[in-house]
């Protein structure tokens, strides 16, 4: 499992808890391009959210929002 975790870390993937409101669990997860929003609810799992890392954002060190 750790080697798993080193390698998604090595290729710039990561998972991260966002957090809870009421009975949903929000999840993100994260490649080199995009950054995906999952909600967790009742024993289902869907999509909530898709963005896409603005690639000339990121080499001038510029927050991918704006």
């Amino acid at each position: 499992m750790n080697s798993l975790f080193l390698a998604l870390c090595f290729f710039g993937y990561g998972v991260g808890f966002e957090g809870v409101d009421g009975d949903k669990v929000y999840i993100g997860t994260y490649t080199p391009t995009h950054e995906y929003g999952w909600v967790v609810e009742d024993g289902e799992i869907w999509l909530d959210v898709v963005m896409e890392k603005n690639e000339k954002n990121l080499q001038a060190g510029l927050d991918a929002g704006r």
